[in-house]
């Protein structure tokens, strides 16, 4: 009873979803390897970092994320990643900010798991996002 209640829950919070897509709106997805900010320069500030070649990414991740400037998304969260995948709220030149969800798992005994979901919002480049539909065909053909 309560797995029938929770999926009825899920496909009614869905509905409005999809009465509010656009026909021209496209899900979107982040490329492996991006950095989302809180601000445009902080972006550029990651970008800036990682071609440095003194520190290492481990490093980087580190300072940036300590300082609440920047995540780094590669490919392990593009894959928790939840509908309707990254939006985008904002345009500032070539940066665009996005939100999106993402789930994260923690096993919790042998047959018991917990799940957190997180919303996370900030700013990336432009070209860091691609189609969700492409990303989708190429994970399926390495199946």
């Amino acid at each position: 009873m309560r797995l029938l209640t929770a999926a009825l829950f899920f496909f009614v919070g869905l509905i409005p979803l999809a009465w509010a897509w656009d026909d021209d709106d496209q899900p979107m997805m982040l490329w492996d390897g991006s950095w989302v900010c809180s601000t445009p320069d902080a972006y550029e500030e990651a970008i800036v970092l990682e071609r440095d070649t003194e520190r290492s990414l481990t490093e980087i991740k580190g300072y940036l994320l300590e300082n609440k400037l920047c995540i780094y998304i590669d490919g392990e969260d593009v894959e928790d990643m939840m509908a309707p995948y990254v939006i985008v709220v904002e345009e500032k030149a070539s940066k665009v900010k996005v939100k999106f969800w993402i789930s994260f798992y923690q096993k919790v005994t042998h047959l018991q798991r917990r799940e957190t979901q997180v919303l996370f919002t900030g700013w990336t480049e432009r070209e860091r996002l691609r189609d969700f539909y492409n990303w989708l065909n190429r994970n399926n053909r390495r199946s």
